[in-house]
């Protein structure tokens, strides 16, 4: 699904919410999602099992169990239902992960707007600005751990995913496009950890040495 800039909601759907999909999995598929819920101990349906007072360890029939989570939350699964999975305006596509060059929005998968990693590495370039996530931009470093957004103006994409949660170092990202007619982009970003003050300065060289 995509929506126009007129849509009604301005949140996206991403690979992680896309649950709705296990009431319409053939009953085969009970056993890998299980799995998937006892290894991570987390996500959607792991809080919605305690929350309900059912322990994930103890599932013994997902069938009734998904039935039960299906009529408990119908408003939080309805409201997932209706979400985008990308979102096009004049001048900006937003999208999870990903999306393909010359390719219209309508024609693609779910998957290829959910479920691209690396996807600044792909080497393709677009008109209008793409805004994913998805893929934590510390994945892209390779001399230092940075967690902020990367703006890649050649190739008109903007990366924002921080790695927060998914990175014991990552952070929470917000983008701000102060005017949609413009290309000057700020960010704010927020992480739990402690900061502190450089009082003096370290000789590098006496650094290096007793390294």
């Amino acid at each position: 699904d995509w929506s126009s800039d007129v849509c009604s909601s301005d949140l996206l759907l991403g690979n992680c919410d896309s649950w709705n999909d296990i009431f319409v999995y053939p009953e085969e598929a009970d056993e890998h999602i299980v799995n998937y819920i006892l290894t991570k101990k987390a996500g959607l349906l792991w809080e919605m099992c305690n929350d309900s007072g059912i322990d994930p360890f103890a599932l013994e029939n997902f069938g009734a169990v998904k039935r039960t989570l299906r009529r408990r939350y119908a408003e939080e699964w309805d409201f997932l239902e209706k979400l985008p999975h990308a979102i096009e305006t004049e001048h900006y596509v937003f999208a999870h992960a990903a999306v393909r060059p010359g390719k219209a929005l309508r024609a693609h998968t779910a998957d290829e707007l959910t479920r691209c990693d690396a996807f600044m590495e792909q080497g393709w370039r677009f008109d209008k600005w793409v805004i994913v996530g998805h893929w934590p931009v510390v994945l892209y470093g390779q001399d230092i751990v940075c967690a902020n957004p990367i703006i890649d103006r050649d190739s008109r994409i903007i990366s924002i995913d921080g790695g927060c949660v998914l990175k014991d170092d990552g952070q929470l990202n917000c983008l701000i496009i102060p005017d949609i007619r413009r290309e000057d982009f700020d960010y704010a970003a927020y992480d739990p950890f402690p900061t502190a003050r450089a009082l003096d300065d370290q000789d590098f060289a006496d650094d290096k040495k007793d390294a």
